[in-house]
């Protein structure tokens, strides 16, 4: 009975020993020529392959040493004219490194044909696909918004002068010539809000509305081309107390430098043209604005 169970015993240890060793040799092997299959692939002079899978939804770039010795490699991508990958890589012999890109995240929102090129010293590829980016509902994709107002009076022209101050920010890496359009129940102008890349900036608008009193409206921002907006916004303040404002869904008007502009009135907005100065004060008109911007889009504006 001893002597069967030390013959298991060696024979289990035996097979374990195998089944380590096989483990440790598939372990030395790395990736198979298999799984280095990619849909397309450019090599660098200093023999590095960088394999490539792109879609408009995902870039994956997944660089191999092929050289005996550490080499330093360059890779760029360039999505609409952004870097979205631009460095020097240093890669030792046989190791590899992953790039995971949204290109999304990169192109340009005002243009529908979009181009995405990657490059190393000695080779490249291109890929172009169509996107067409609605400016108000952009998804993963960055667009320019209007993040603050504020209703203050500032002296111009040696006048005291109720203006509406918008903070218009560019999320993005390309730079816009934006107009914001600004409709109150006295005023139909504009501002031109061109701001750089990944900033923001202060626009201010006179208005005419007399100092101190209470302004009611809406700000609309674009391109200049008003039939395609970026965002909009009503807003409801005065110099004395502070300003409410609530994002709204962009809604097609004349412009101001029309001859029959849109003009902001009671009829407009979810709550016919008014916003409580704080809706946490006003839990019924709060209530109301939460239902009311559920169909703004349903509601036709007129155009006087």
């Amino acid at each position: 009975m001893r002597g069967t169970v030390k013959k298991w015993f060696q024979v289990f240890a035996f097979l374990l020993i195998i089944g380590t060793g096989t483990g440790i040799v598939a372990a030395s092997q790395g990736p198979t020529e298999t799984e280095h299959l990619c849909e397309d692939s450019i090599t660098s002079a200093e023999s590095v392959q960088y394999c490539i899978t792109f879609s408009d939804d995902k870039l994956i770039i997944t660089g191999e040493n092929k050289a005996k010795k550490t080499v330093n490699s360059t890779i760029v991508v360039s999505i609409d004219g952004d870097r979205a990958i631009n460095g020097i890589t240093k890669m030792e012999a046989a190791k590899e490194r992953t790039w995971k890109i949204i290109p999304k995240k990169h192109i340009d929102p005002s243009q529908t044909n979009h181009t995405v090129t990657i490059s190393t010293f000695g080779d490249h590829t291109t890929y172009n696909f169509t996107q067409k980016v609605n400016n108000t509902d952009s998804g993963p994709v960055p667009t320019p918004e209007i993040t603050d107002v504020e209703v203050k009076t500032a002296v111009i022209d040696g006048e005291e002068t109720t203006v509406v101050n918008a903070t218009v920010s560019n999320p993005t890496i390309h730079p816009y010539p934006m107009v914001l359009l600004a409709s109150t129940e006295e005023t139909s102008t504009y501002q031109l809000a061109s701001t750089g890349p990944n900033d923001t900036s202060t626009v201010q608008i006179p208005l005419d509305e007399a100092p101190g009193t209470r302004v009611q409206g809406e700000l609309r921002l674009n391109d200049g081309n008003v039939s395609e907006g970026y965002d909009q916004v009503q807003f409801n303040g005065s110099a004395d107390e502070s300003t409410t404002h609530q994002n709204e869904s962009y809604t097609v008007v004349q412009a101001s430098w029309d001859e029959e502009p849109y003009h902001y009135g009671e009829d407009d907005g979810p709550l016919g043209g008014a916003l409580p100065a704080d809706p946490l004060e006003s839990p019924v008109s709060l209530a109301a604005l939460a239902g009311g911007i559920l169909v703004i889009g349903a509601v036709t504006r007129r155009l006087i």
